[in-house]
């Protein structure tokens, strides 16, 4: 259906995984707001932004290494939260998928993300509609290498010797 609709935050989850050498941690980063805009024909913008001050690790929550873990994404290492506490996924467009199966991915949209101040094109796809009662949702999952963002702590293309300190630049986002 046509018309903007603003994310309902109750019901947005968005999950981040990050890896090292040996491990890996996820958890969920909070929806500070966003909206889609669609006309009859789909999607056509919208933005979501991201809370990146409200970080939590699953694999890690109820240990003392959790808080550990936040404070040093939230840290310059990472994501700076202090000089920019959000990140901004803005839609620029979407089409439609022919011939996607029901629950299949079906939306392809092209999109830019802005961290750290420096925003550049981020595309995804989408599973993606509505439901009778006019209720519209979208699944989909993106990878993204950190680096281009200018998070570069323990990134094995830009530095040597890192031993346990070695970070995979790729971030995916569900």
């Amino acid at each position: 259906p046509a018309g903007r609709r603003e994310l309902d935050r109750a019901r947005c989850r968005v999950t981040w995984t990050g890896r090292n050498f040996l491990n890996s941690h996820e958890g969920e980063v909070a929806v500070a707001g966003g909206h889609v805009d669609c006309d009859a024909g789909g999607l056509q913008g919208g933005r979501i932004v991201l809370d990146l001050r409200r970080l939590t690790c699953a694999d890690l929550a109820g240990s003392d290494l959790h808080d550990v873990l936040i404070a040093h994404l939230e840290s310059d290492d990472f994501f700076d939260t202090e000089r920019w506490p959000t990140a901004t996924y803005t839609v620029k467009s979407g089409r439609w998928l022919d011939g996607a199966a029901p629950g299949a991915p079906n939306l392809a949209v092209a999109g830019e993300l802005t961290l750290r101040g420096q925003t550049h094109p981020l595309d995804c796809v989408l599973a993606a509609g509505s439901a009778p009662d006019g209720t519209v949702g979208a699944q989909g999952a993106l990878a993204f290498d950190r680096t281009r963002w200018g998070v570069n702590y323990g990134s094995g293309r830009l530095y040597r010797r890192l031993a346990g300190h070695l970070v995979n630049d790729t971030v995916e986002l569900g």
